[in-house]
């Protein structure tokens, strides 16, 4: 049985999935996609090695070089990385792609940026990391960067890269059936009306490229709440209300004849705040600011109203939660997991959480006061010395120490202290030619 948190989904089956009317040649329309695009279509290597031979000969040795097939079960999957831009984090990442027994990973907001439209670089035991350029903010911090880390099967199968806007990255692999994934990272709930919709103008104009015959699939960040769109609706959907970024991705899937395949995602229980992702706050925020810059009574209003409806999101959230933790108390009961159900009764009822302490002062610069005031007594109060000018002797005599050049009698003396069988000195000079070789006239 699937688990309510697993985001694994299998593919739609084909018998209740509308296929796209669009003309298919084969490979990519030569306006828009085909050799001349491709970054890995070069004819022959550097040594005049002809890339056609190393494929077939690729093929006779690994078979078909495909990356889906009807008899194999194969893993697509995408992650936010939220930055890979420290070497170390990109080969943990390739560990545990690994792993995953994961052939396609689609890649959003690794925050890499270099010059070339696509970097390929290659990981440990063959694993690939292909990236477009992320781009800089206001505050020249990196934002952004789409990609895909695929295993070496998958790179060989590569007959395809295209780059739309920074945001859009699309991949094609050869095979029966031809495979053609899109890793897209949408700008979020909080972003311009204009933005969103060229995000998805975008995205639109690439699945308009692909051929209707290949296998698409479109993962990534969406920043998208789906809900049902009737009563007629019977789909399972974890969002009660469906934001901007749905309404705009349901358009999107109208127009390319998509499925949503995964309704289920869901967050752990201690980062459920992310479900207040709907704008709720930044329209809160925007008309505290409008209140501030013209305090007129219907600015006042438009303050209220946004409060009321960020204190119902929380109230829907912290039911959402409530009934996710008796189901799973529920279930734990079922399966005789005494120990996990009390955790969970426990857990919702608080009935062994532990007090939270806050110091007392009736406000926030009184709490301060009454911190400061707590560990000055704690840790002492500063010495206080009488006078200021007051002369302290020194412990230890001046020492006559010479920072002239070395003497000769002062090297012999030194290679007194030399014993034989130690480690070099800084020098790299052993301790036996020291002792041994004359070379005090070189020394000084």
């Amino acid at each position: 049985m699937k688990l309510l948190n697993s985001t694994g989904v299998r593919a739609p089956n084909s018998d209740h999935v509308e296929v796209r009317q669009i003309y298919d040649s084969v490979g990519l329309k030569p306006i828009t996609g085909g050799s001349d695009d491709d970054v890995l279509s070069t004819p022959t290597l550097q040594d005049g090695t002809d890339q056609r031979k190393m494929k077939k000969k690729s093929e006779e040795n690994c078979g078909s070089i495909g990356v889906v097939s009807c008899r194999n079960r194969v893993n697509i999957g995408t992650l936010n990385v939220r930055t890979i831009r420290e070497h170390y984090k990109r080969v943990e990442l390739a560990k545990l792609f690994l792993d995953s027994n994961i052939a396609v990973l689609g890649v959003q907001e690794d925050r890499i940026v270099h010059d070339e439209e696509i970097r390929i670089e290659k990981q440990a035991k063959g694993v690939h990391l292909v990236t477009t350029s992320a781009w800089r903010n206001s505050r020249q911090a990196a934002t952004g960067g789409v990609g895909f880390m695929l295993t070496q099967r998958a790179y060989k199968a590569v007959s395809l890269m295209k780059s739309y806007q920074g945001r859009v990255f699309l991949i094609s692999f050869d095979g029966n059936p031809r495979l053609t994934v899109i890793t897209v990272y949408s700008p979020t709930e909080g972003s311009s009306e204009a933005e969103a919709e060229g995000f998805h103008e975008c995205l639109r104009g690439a699945i308009s490229d692909v051929p209707a015959l290949h296998l698409l699939m479109v993962v990534g960040d969406l920043s998208a709440h789906l809900s049902r769109v009737d009563v007629n609706d019977k789909g399972w959907y974890w969002h009660q209300t469906q934001n901007r970024n749905g309404g705009l991705l349901r358009d999107t899937m109208l127009e390319g004849y998509l499925e949503a395949t995964n309704h289920r995602f869901q967050k752990r229980p201690n980062k459920l705040w992310t479900h207040l992702s709907d704008g709720t706050l930044c329209q809160s925020q925007i008309a505290k600011d409008n209140y501030h810059t013209d305090p007129s009574e219907s600015t006042g209003e438009r303050v209220r109203e946004c409060k009321e409806a960020l204190a119902e999101s929380y109230r829907l959230v912290e039911k959402e939660t409530l009934s996710f933790k008796i189901s799973q108390a529920e279930n734990a009961a079922d399966r005789c997991k005494n120990k996990e159900s009390w955790a969970l009764i426990n857990d919702t009822t608080g009935r062994k959480s532990k007090p939270c302490s806050l110091a007392e002062g009736g406000s926030a610069k009184g709490r301060l006061r009454n911190w400061k005031a707590h560990f000055v007594k704690l840790l002492g109060q500063p010495p206080s010395v009488p006078d200021q000018e007051l002369e302290i002797p020194a412990i230890h005599p001046m020492q006559s120490i010479s920072v002239e050049e070395f003497t000769r009698d002062e090297l012999v003396e030194a290679k007194k202290t030399i014993k034989e069988g130690k480690a070099y000195g800084n020098d790299n000079i052993a301790p036996e030619v020291l002792q041994r070789v004359d070379m005090d006239e070189i020394i000084l």
